[in-house]
């Protein structure tokens, strides 16, 4: 069985046909940690939710195994980080691209053994 908070992402990026965005993740999550989430504690939340996706055997992720690099490189490979070597960037902007990149691999993984169980 997967935790609410995993359910929770999976059913966002899997139903929102406009995209996401790390505002649509908070709102998501607002049901289950019933506060207002800034982005850091976003990027927490969905970081372990990540980690626990990788550790089910189920879930079909491309390249699974380079999973935490995509994320990790995902800060060094985003446009808007890489205008030049003095461009600053804020932490919102950091803990963003994590989630967007973390909600891409989510989006992508095969997860229809979910609906067997009627968890998703």
């Amino acid at each position: 069985m997967i935790s609410k908070t995993l359910k929770a992402l999976l059913d966002y990026v899997k139903s929102d046909i406009n995209g996401f965005s790390p505002e649509g993740v908070m709102n998501s999550l607002k049901p289950i940690y019933n506060y207002n989430l800034s982005t850091i504690s976003v990027a927490r939340i969905v970081l372990k939710a990540y980690s626990e996706a990788l550790d089910e055997k189920r879930f079909e992720m491309l390249d699974k195994n380079l999973a935490n690099e995509k994320v990790i490189f995902s800060l060094v490979e985003n446009d808007l980080t890489l205008k030049s070597e003095n461009t600053v960037i804020t932490l919102k902007e950091v803990y963003g691209t994590m989630i967007m990149q973390v909600l891409r691999e989510l989006y992508l993984a095969r997860v229809d053994w979910l609906h067997n169980q009627n968890t998703i």
